[in-house]
């Protein structure tokens, strides 16, 4: 894999870009503008919610499917494990909208379409999300590096727009609160002494470690005031798309945990 200069808050840029595309659906439907939305040319708009399911789980694939191949072609293996741990979150969060936030004709349809299983093969988001979250804050101090920090952001930008997987239901909010806190101070965190060559356990899936160890190349630091720019840049890619109400009110609180 090539080894190219990129921001070293990449992940949080493309979940941004990834989430663009879901808040823009979601407005669609609480338009009832998502049939012409994902009409292909002259072609009568889709109407059925299987077509409309299918039509969308395409869409989101493409872009994941587009992002693969940029982090293949710019980045380090390192960065290549990285992604895939955050394009687990990245559809985690967006199966999650589909079924469970938003009353559309493609709520029941879009569990055949879902995109865990698609890229993934799994169905167990809602409690493996969090197991990977928790693998990545037990990553003991002097072998944390500016990476981990931004898929720790990654994490935390999931739970602030509303992904509760396992844990949904008032009962459980204390539980979301100390995971997003804990989150939050690992972003926060610095150390001196980062090795790249032991970066990213084997946690997840054999997708993780195809590539084998490859040696990832040292980021510029990710600064807490990183959390509130790949905020600042989700916000400016939604509210140029004339979707902030949609989308923006569960990001209010992310700066001030």
């Amino acid at each position: 894999m090539a080894s190219r200069a990129r921001a070293a808050h990449f992940l949080l840029g493309l979940f941004a870009e990834f989430y663009e595309e879901v808040a823009t659906i979601k407005l669609a439907v609480r338009e009832g503008k998502l049939p012409s939305l994902l009409a292909v040319g002259d072609e009568t708009p889709p109407t059925r919610g299987a077509e409309l399911a299918a039509r969308v789980s395409a869409r989101l694939t493409a872009i994941l499917a587009s992002q693969v191949r940029r982090v293949k072609d710019n980045g380090s293996d390192a960065d290549l494990r990285a992604y895939n741990i955050a394009r687990y979150v990245m559809v985690a969060l967006a199966d999650e909208v589909f079924i469970l936030e938003l009353d559309w004709p493609g709520r029941e349809p879009w569990l055949q379409v879902l995109l865990e299983y698609k890229l993934f093969h799994t169905r167990c988001a809602g409690r493996r999300f969090f197991e990977l979250s928790e693998r990545l804050l037990q990553t003991q101090a002097g072998a944390r590096n500016d990476l981990h920090r931004d898929l720790a952001a990654v994490f935390l930008l999931a739970l602030q727009l509303g992904f509760k997987g396992y844990y949904r239901g008032r009962h459980w909010d204390e539980r979301l609160r100390h995971e997003r806190m804990a989150l939050h101070a690992f972003v926060q965190s610095r150390d001196q002494d980062r090795d790249d060559r032991q970066l990213f356990w084997q946690a997840y899936a054999p997708e993780h470690r195809k590539r084998g160890e490859g040696k990832g190349e040292r980021l510029a630091p990710l600064t807490p005031w990183l959390v509130a720019g790949g905020i600042v840049l989700l916000i400016y890619l939604l509210v140029g798309k004339a979707i902030w109400y949609a989308a923006l009110s569960p990001l209010k609180d992310v700066i001030t945990l």
